[in-house]
């Protein structure tokens, strides 16, 4: 019986922080709405997307040089150039010119330009749901303890797909928003940034995956029976190793490796944005972006990593990570995992979520790199 209140008690936890993480994301969709519908002409949280079209024209790269070394000279931007050939008719000789990439205004999927508050439309109606659903599945726990069913905890103690499916919607939305936001409009590095940060998420259902594999090793075990290795060749040159002796530890490994492959680079690339374009200013009166965008920047980079602890936290505690000392992992020890994992992403995608979208709503009319009428 204590064991089962204390199962019970941890729903009732999850339930309590899901009813207040809808009702938070509730509220910040209707006043996204809200200011947006104030907004009225105002074209602030519009984003308008280009494509790098490449000219080949000489007189354009010589005039773009120049005008570049003179209004700019203290930057010391180069324009980039490639030499063009074409073949020209009754020549034996091809036309060489110089060309360089200019944006050129672009319409991908029929859409003309990226609105800041439509995201957050998105980030805050699928997180509402999300969280709704997750009242429901307590709700249909508890509805089982009173009828005095066997309460079924699989919604909490398994991979969770409803989440991994919620973050892949939601978390591209937030780093387009930021890409956006930092004056990176280039549509082939904004669709590759939300692709790169969709599959992450793919990947950390795989990692929950291979937490529930190592719970049914625990079960299939046989004591005292020496457990079968599976060999681990990383490339054909080394030895047979028994570094991950588990499928559990190498379904976690190669799912761990290329999502933080990603993180890195999806941050690698917003922040080197930045940073670049706080070096490139052609006098000491220019503007320089907002302090709101630099604490955004930061917090969220921040709050995307804390995502990373918890998996770690997860895989140390169930003896995932490769080269460690072997421990003995209980079923109980993967559910009670499971559990507490729940309840910090839980809070960790509300925190950044409602920051995020807050700090938004409260600068967007002010904010300084935007498409005018």
């Amino acid at each position: 019986m204590k064991a089962v209140a204390s199962v019970d008690h941890r729903v009732t936890d999850i339930k309590y922080l899901a009813r207040a993480a809808a009702f938070i994301h509730f509220v910040c969709l209707g006043l996204s709405f809200v200011m947006w519908l104030r907004s009225g002409d105002q074209r602030s949280a519009v984003y308008e997307l280009y494509r790098p079209a490449f000219v080949a024209n000489s007189t354009l790269v010589t005039a773009a040089q120049s005008q570049l070394a003179q209004s700019c000279a203290r930057a010391g931007l180069t324009v980039l150039t490639l030499q063009a050939e074409f073949a020209v008719a009754n020549s034996s000789a091809p036309l060489r010119v110089r060309g360089t990439w200019v944006p050129a205004q672009t319409t991908p999927f029929a859409f003309v330009h990226m609105n800041g508050y439509h995201l957050l439309w998105v980030i805050f109606g699928v997180s509402f749901l999300a969280q709704a659903n997750v009242v429901f599945e307590c709700r249909k726990v508890k509805e089982q303890e009173r009828q005095g069913l066997t309460m079924n905890y699989d919604f909490f103690t398994q991979p969770c797909a409803s989440r991994w499916f919620e973050y892949a919607v939601t978390s591209p939305c937030m780093v387009s928003l930021i890409a956006a936001s930092l004056a990176i409009r280039d549509i082939n590095t904004i669709l590759l940034l939300a692709a790169a940060q969709g599959a992450l998420c793919q990947f950390g259902f795989a990692m929950e995956c291979a937490y529930e594999l190592r719970k049914t090793e625990a079960e299939e075990g046989v004591p005292g029976e020496p457990v079968k290795h599976i060999e681990f060749r990383p490339f054909p040159v080394v030895p047979s190793t028994t570094i991950m002796p588990n499928m559990s530890q190498q379904l976690w490994y190669w799912s761990f490796v290329p999502s933080m492959l990603l993180h890195v680079l999806v941050w690698g690339v917003l922040i080197s944005s930045y940073v670049e374009q706080m070096n490139t200013r052609c006098a000491d009166a220019d503007g320089k972006p907002p302090d709101w965008l630099v604490v955004v920047l930061i917090l969220q980079a921040v709050f995307f990593s804390f995502f990373v602890l918890v998996a770690v936290w997860q895989a140390l505690k169930l003896d995932m990570v490769p080269l460690r000392k072997r421990t003995t992992v209980t079923a109980d020890q993967v559910k009670d995992a499971f559990f507490v994992s729940f309840k910090q992403y839980t809070v960790l995608s509300l925190v950044a979520k409602a920051m995020l979208g807050l700090t938004y709503l409260a600068n967007v009319g002010t904010f300084p790199l935007y498409t005018p009428q």
